[in-house]
Order: C-alpha cells, then structure tokens, then sequence
C-alpha cells in the first residue's frame, strides 16, 4: 500500500511541474527590414499575444507583423532587432524587441 500512495505521489508530483518556460531569441540570421552596422536606438516595446476566444494566439507575434508595426509606427527608414518571446509549452506568449534606425 505505501508503495502505491509513494508512486502516485511522485507521478503527481512529476505531472504538476509540466509547464515549461523559457526564452526564444531571434538573432542576426533572423533580421528583418534593412541591414545596418551603425544602428541608432529608437525605443524598446513589449508586446502580449491577443486572446481570440480565451485562447492566446501566437499569430499575433509573428516576424513580419512586428516588423510591419513598427514600420507604420516609426516610419519605414526603422527595423527591429533583439527579440525575445517569452515561451510555455511551446506557445509564444509575449515578445520584447527594439526599434532601431540605420544612418
């Protein structure tokens, strides 16, 4: 018996400790807009998913939609650089990344 309840005990222990979370990078071979060598900083933003009926969708953090945003917002002469989406299971749920111009 002690040892059924020890082995229900580890699985449900094991079972609760699923969500995993960690951090995706997007680094220069995943560069979007202009290539620059001497960017100038313009601001840093920070982005959550959009719920579509209780349900983050992930479609919302894409590259180019980022990219796209930040050109409307900032004119078409920016990029963005430095991304970072924050991860469970799998799922992206934020992201923050800076706008930046090149010279």
């Amino acid at each position: 018996m002690k040892k059924i309840v020890l082995l229900i005990s580890i699985t449900a222990l094991m079972s609760s400790c699923k969500m995993l979370r960690g951090v995706e990078t997007a680094g220069n071979d995943h560069s979007w807009g202009v290539s620059c060598e001497h960017p100038i900083y313009v601001t840093t933003i920070a982005k959550d998913a959009k719920k579509v009926g209780g349900m983050y969708d992930a479609s919302s953090l894409g590259l180019s939609l980022l990219f796209r945003e930040a050109q409307e917002k900032y004119g078409t002469d920016v990029t963005i650089s430095n991304l970072r989406w924050d991860v469970i299971n799998g799922k992206r749920y934020s992201v923050v990344y800076d706008v930046v111009k090149c010279k």
